[in-house]
């Protein structure tokens, strides 16, 4: 068992005539908007960024009087998609505000982490669903494989007006690069090497996450959330062989294993102290491949938060077995370095 992580992030439909018999469970018509549909819109995030590009999401809903602590809301969305079509979001059907009622809204991209496939459970507004990182036999063929994972969450008392759900999604995973200096006061300033593997493992391949919008403090509605991570497991290895091997020069600067828009992209998760987790890199030096070398960085004693940016900046000496990790970079995933197509050192 591997521990939980909690975040909290701040961020500054006819039903009724499906359900005529349960009249008693569920507010009146009169207390329905019927000029005022519910409608979604997105912020800060570019959707032409994305591969695949952004172009839709699965919405859950829900809602209740503010009063009824001990009454189940009632589902309005249950996995519906939503897409983008015609300059707008737009859903199948039509689904109307209720006046003096609290509704929830929950929304996932992309929409196949949800699939009824993996049986997503949505309950009391809060949505979970485990998301399992494609790997054969514990390898992972491709590190383009793994799904970036969007959630934005949306709570409001509604009592009047029409303006949209704005979801403001966040990233749930890790984004992780690497940057190495070669340090060897043996060399000559103008010798190198050249890095043609890198074998990453170790590594978790399941978690469940759990997602609940916050409760309402002000304003009638919040975007805020909370998001737990648990019940990570697996052992996988990820292989990358270079076509085009990278150069790395004595005494010269850090350079990046992965470029800014193709680092990998991983699941939330800790590290123990004595975690196998690491990367080899296999190398040749000033082009001898008749002579490979190895170099490792450690995982031990670290973690991958969701929503996290890192950049891992370290150098090593030939002949030596560990890179000598400098400075790890921290930084928000946001959608702004998607747009810019920025990771942070």
């Amino acid at each position: 068992m591997y521990p939980k992580l909690k975040y909290l992030y701040s961020l500054s439909a006819v039903i009724a005539c499906l359900l005529s018999a349960c009249d008693s469970d569920m507010p009146g018509t009169s207390d329905m908007d019927k000029n005022t549909e519910v409608s979604f819109a997105t912020s800060g995030l570019s959707r032409a960024s994305e591969t695949p590009p952004f172009d839709r999401f699965a919405v859950y809903g829900d809602m209740k009087f503010p009063v009824d602590d001990n009454t189940a809301p009632l589902v309005i969305f249950d996995n519906k998609e939503v897409e983008y079509r015609n300059g707008s979001w737009t859903y199948t059907g039509v689904q109307y505000w209720y006046l003096k009622h609290e509704h929830s809204f929950i929304a996932v991209s992309p929409v196949s982490v949800v699939d009824p496939a993996v049986n997503p459970q949505y309950s009391n507004s809060r949505l979970s669903f485990t998301y399992t990182i494609p790997a054969i036999d514990g390898i992972i063929e491709n590190k383009d494989d793994v799904s970036d994972i969007f959630v934005a969450t949306h709570r409001r008392l509604y009592v009047s007006g029409n303006d949209p759900v704005t979801l403001k999604f966040r990233h749930i995973m890790s984004l992780v690069n690497i940057a190495l200096a070669l340090d060897d006061d043996l060399m000559k300033n103008d010798e190198f090497v050249l890095i043609n593997k890198l074998e990453l493992s170790g590594i978790k391949t399941k978690a469940e996450f759990n997602i609940l919008p916050s409760a309402i403090l002000s304003n009638n509605r919040t975007d805020d959330n909370v998001v737990e991570v648990s019940e990570q497991e697996g052992d996988a290895k990820l292989t990358i062989n270079f076509d085009t091997p990278l150069k790395i020069i004595n005494k010269g600067k850090p350079v990046s294993i992965f470029a800014n828009d193709d680092a990998l992209i991983m699941l939330p998760q800790v590290f123990a102290a004595d975690s196998k987790a690491k990367i080899v890199f296999t190398y040749t030096v000033n082009g001898d491949t008749e002579a490979p070398k190895a170099i490792s960085l450690s995982f031990r004693d670290m973690k991958w938060e969701l929503g996290k940016s890192y950049t891992y900046q370290g150098s090593f000496e030939i002949d030596k077995a560990q890179v000598q990790l400098q400075k790890m970079g921290i930084a928000d995933w946001t959608t702004e370095q998607l747009d810019s197509e920025a990771v942070s050192d």
